[in-house]
């Protein structure tokens, strides 16, 4: 619009000067072909004076003409000018509110792609430690925190327990238990509302802890509670204590929508954990089952064979010992008979020796073939124990150069055993240990007792030569023996006894330095074992 007011102006003034150059053309024009009689009275100069007037006169309508049409061109033009700068206001007001538009979508922007960053780095794992490191490390990278740590909330102990942290000494994070029954605390406030706060002071309390002490310029520490729909989570605290930079409400709102997708991940970590725990715990169980359920089945299938073994040696051993006894009566008799000089007597003497192992095997045979009958008596364990190594001490113990030392406890009372089947047992014990400590550099045997809640421990020791790890679980069976002459049946026969009273016995055994055996009775015997 202002070009064509200014394209008017300029029309105007091209007609006016064409208008006053025709004009006076025209009148020249006219005063040369038509003579006009001069008054008498006019001179030269009067008639120049009235041309020259009339000329003026003329020029001057037309100017005044020309410059009215002008003014109301300017005048129209002033106003377009003044429309055209209210307009121009106007739109730079509106640049300046689309720029302020344009920078918030920016930063909501950021916060989004910032937060789907975050989210997607955290739902890569499901290990609670693993998702609450992310966390931290996402936060500080992120939304540029200095530190930040997160707390769990422990609802059996009311209180909100640190669980990892970040640019955070672990000695700071064990001292940073923070109660729910403190009051004053600006930090257990803010969970308890559930108002993310940008905290200014600190209690009196929250200042002796070591990392708050850090913390020494205001707005630069930020409490955010993680609590989903139905479940308080725990609390997140972050703060830029090196950088110094000032918290503003726009760090409070990221860190706030932060806060519900690291509430959600932090749940269905723990769930994960929960679940995992569970599958682990009933993996275990199961296998134990399984386990228990296979040696159920050894023990079944074994205690079928040794039945039937039994079975078959009851009826020979019987068959045995009958001749076995008529050849040890006879050579007996003709031992007396014959003199000392006699070469005969030699072989004699070869058979009643033979005789009477055999006949030891065959009582053990029968030993382990039935079941051990219990005749209880209230009896001294360490009077036991004392009597047996009185008669060791002029026997085996002289035979094989040993040195018995021994350790009682005094406070384990007299209770009902069979003497005679126990004292068989660690007799047993007793003399396969000094066997094993044969041509040994030190030969010690060590016998303790010890009352362990309402069971008798008794553990014999030797430095002997020690059980090989593969041996260790054979040594109970039956007619297994690393001898090279013996039945295999002792330690069975043993094992039967112990178990018959309701205690268990056990070997602890390290090659090349020795072998402990450990018998459990326990003090009160069971109604059932008799």
């Amino acid at each position: 619009m202002n070009l064509d007011v200014i394209t008017n102006i300029k029309k105007t003034r091209i007609w006016v000067l064409i208008i006053i150059s025709v004009l006076i053309a025209g009148y020249i024009k006219f005063k040369s072909i038509y003579s006009i009689p001069v008054p008498i009275w006019s001179t030269k100069a009067f008639i120049l004076f009235l041309e020259i007037l009339v000329v003026v006169l003329v020029v001057d309508v037309i100017i005044i003409i020309a410059f009215n049409y002008i003014r109301k061109n300017v005048l129209y033009l002033k106003h377009k000018s003044e429309e055209a700068e209210e307009l121009l206001n106007e739109t730079k007001f509106l640049s300046e509110k689309l720029e302020k538009q344009t920078n918030f979508l920016k930063d909501k922007l950021n916060e989004i792609t910032t937060l789907n960053k975050i989210i997607y780095e955290i739902n890569q794992t499901f290990e609670l430690e693993r998702v609450l490191k992310i966390i931290l490390e996402s936060i500080c990278s992120y939304l540029k925190y200095d530190r930040a740590v997160i707390f769990l909330f422990d609802k059996e102990k009311d209180c909100l327990v640190p669980s990892i942290g970040y640019n955070v000494e672990k000695s700071e994070l064990e001292n940073l238990v923070l109660f729910l029954s403190d009051k004053e605390s600006v930090v257990v406030k803010s969970f308890i509302k559930n108002i993310p706060v940008i905290i200014k002071k600190l209690s009196d309390k929250e200042l002796k802890m070591p990392y708050f002490k850090d913390i020494k310029e205001d707005n630069t520490l930020i409490c955010v509670p993680l609590q989903t729909k139905d479940k308080n989570v725990g609390l997140l605290l972050a703060d830029t204590s090196i950088s110094k930079r000032k918290l503003a409400e726009k760090d409070l709102r990221s860190i706030s929508n932060f806060a519900i997708q690291t509430s959600l991940a932090i749940c269905n970590a723990q769930l994960f954990e929960t679940e995992r725990l569970f599958k682990e715990k009933l993996q275990q169980e199961v296998n134990l089952a399984v386990k228990k359920l296979q040696e159920a089945q050894k023990q079944l299938i074994q205690s079928e064979k040794l039945a039937a073994l039994g079975e078959m040696a009851a009826v020979v051993t019987h068959e045995v010992r009958n001749p076995l006894s008529t050849i040890y009566m006879s050579a007996q008799v003709l031992n007396k008979t014959i003199t000392q000089d006699n070469e005969a007597k030699k072989y004699i003497n070869y058979i009643i020796s033979e005789t009477e192992r055999l006949n030891k095997v065959v009582t053990d045979i029968l030993s382990f073939s039935r079941k051990p009958q219990l005749v209880l008596t209230k009896t001294n364990i360490n009077n036991l124990i004392e009597e047996l190594v009185s008669f060791l001490e002029i026997s085996d113990f002289i035979k094989y150069d040993i040195k018995c030392f021994r350790n009682y406890d005094d406070q384990i009372p007299e209770f009902l055993l069979d003497k005679d089947q126990i004292k068989q047992t660690l007799l047993n014990i007793i003399q396969n240990a000094c066997h094993f400590m044969e041509n040994r550099p030190i030969r010690k045997l060590i016998i303790e007792t010890k009352k362990e809640n309402s069971n008798c421990v008794i553990k014999i020791s030797d430095t002997g030569i020690g059980i090989p790890p593969e041996n260790t679980k054979k040594i109970f069976e039956p007619f297994f023996t690393t001898k090279t002459k013996g039945t295999g049946l002792g330690l069975s026969i043993s094992k039967n006894i112990i178990e018959a009273h309701g205690g268990k016995i056990a070997v602890e055994s390290v090659l090349g330095e020795g072998t402990t055996f450990i018998i459990t009775l326990p003090i009160k015997i069971e109604v059932n074992f008799q």
